[in-house]
């Protein structure tokens, strides 16, 4: 799909977006392209990570789901935002709701250790995982960033 979108816009053009499970597969084509901007909405630091702090806390959501899933496979499928993000040439930008339930904030701040120069974290005070563009913060963060 990227290789089609570059037939008809410069890579400096491109903006990658990936929210929650996705995060992992934006990260992964960014890390390999020349877009000019990455930005990761409610990320997992790695889905490893995640599936750790999951079955450590039963009464996360996804406690139950996840408590019978092998750590082998979590490891087979680890799209691993911190590694991918380490490899990007252009921005990088997170926004997470620092209240959400479904994939912990701490992922983000996680993610903000591995950050060069010019990355940036947005925080979304309050809010969740889910609907972030009814977030009037998200709004006006958005508009700053594809005016840009």
């Amino acid at each position: 799909m990227y290789d089609e979108i570059k037939k008809r816009y410069a890579e400096d053009k491109i903006i990658i977006l990936g929210y929650s499970l996705g995060s992992g597969l934006a990260s992964h084509l960014a890390s390999t392209s020349n877009a000019k901007l990455l930005i990761l909405q409610a990320p997992y630091y790695s889905i490893n990570d995640t599936g750790r702090y999951v079955v450590n806390r039963s009464s996360h959501p996804l406690h139950m789901a996840l408590r019978p899933v092998p750590i082998s496979l979590l490891n087979k499928y680890n799209f691993d935002n911190g590694k991918y993000i380490q490899q990007c040439k252009m921005p990088v930008v997170v926004i997470h709701g620092d209240a959400d339930k479904l994939v912990y904030y701490g992922s983000s701040l996680k993610l903000k250790e591995l950050f060069k120069p010019g990355d940036k974290l947005i925080t979304l005070e309050g809010y969740g995982h889910n609907n972030f563009v009814a977030n009037v913060d998200y709004q006006i963060e958005m508009a700053k960033l594809l005016t840009n």
